[in-house]
């Protein structure tokens, strides 16, 4: 049991070039590099019907609690196991 999915592009910015036809029960990932991206991130949240998943891997201590996010301790700390959702 598959779920489809498409990539896309972003510019030199890092903002996305999504497709066309996103509807209201998509899910966008989108990546916040390094913490530089919540400004693409806060013009998507206000631009997309869809959900809008945040990937704040890299961007831990920017990430906002209101967000849907997913992150990584270990990344930033000692910790053996540190994933959540």
């Amino acid at each position: 049991m598959g779920l489809p999915f498409e990539f896309y592009a972003i510019d030199r910015y890092f903002f996305p070039s999504l497709p066309d036809g996103i509807q209201r029960d998509d899910a966008v990932i989108v990546i916040d590099y390094f913490g530089s991206n919540r400004l693409v991130v806060n013009k998507l949240i206000d631009q997309l019907d869809a959900s809008l998943i945040i990937d704040a891997t890299q961007a831990f201590l920017n990430a906002a609690p209101d967000d849907v996010l997913f992150n990584s301790t270990r990344k930033f700390f000692g910790v053996p196991d540190g994933a959540y959702l």
